[in-house]
């Protein structure tokens, strides 16, 4: 049952993601609005969503992520696995609860770096055409 409900809510992403790219639409997601623009990049197709477009969302939207709500998740779940065992006395199975919630928090974190350190260096190492880089230098994702 949970396979199943991976796979609904994967492609459920998937499809929010890519029918206004093929729509050739303005769309919003985790409220990052992401424009394709027909007069700033013409394609054959008469749309402007372009792969710049696409990089610039993915980077917006890990950096929408990590800032909003996976942090202030980590940090909250710091303070409740803090609380735990401040609170627990001689019980000592609370105590090992509140190690481990925190630990999972501490990874999460390390987690949310990972990824924005993961996303920002494929920007700066994979090699793009200079169409796309002068887009991404103008969107200011690159430098």
């Amino acid at each position: 049952m949970q396979k199943l409900q991976r796979q609904i809510i994967g492609a459920a992403a998937l499809i929010t993601l890519v029918l206004p790219l093929l729509a050739r639409a303005d769309f919003t997601l985790f409220g990052i609005t992401v424009r394709c623009d027909p007069a700033a990049n013409p394609s054959p197709g008469g749309g402007g969503c372009s792969i710049a477009t696409v990089l610039t969302f993915i980077h917006d939207a890990v950096l929408f992520v990590a800032q909003y709500i996976a942090v202030p998740l980590a940090i909250l779940f710091l303070a409740v696995g803090a609380v735990m065992i401040m609170t627990a006395r001689d019980n000592a199975s609370q105590v090992e609860a509140g190690k481990k919630t925190m630990t999972a928090a501490a990874i999460g974190i390390g987690i949310i770096f990972a990824a924005y350190l993961i996303v920002t260096l494929l920007f700066q190492i994979v090699p793009l055409s200079p169409d796309i880089q002068n887009d991404l230098r103008s969107r200011g994702i690159i430098q």
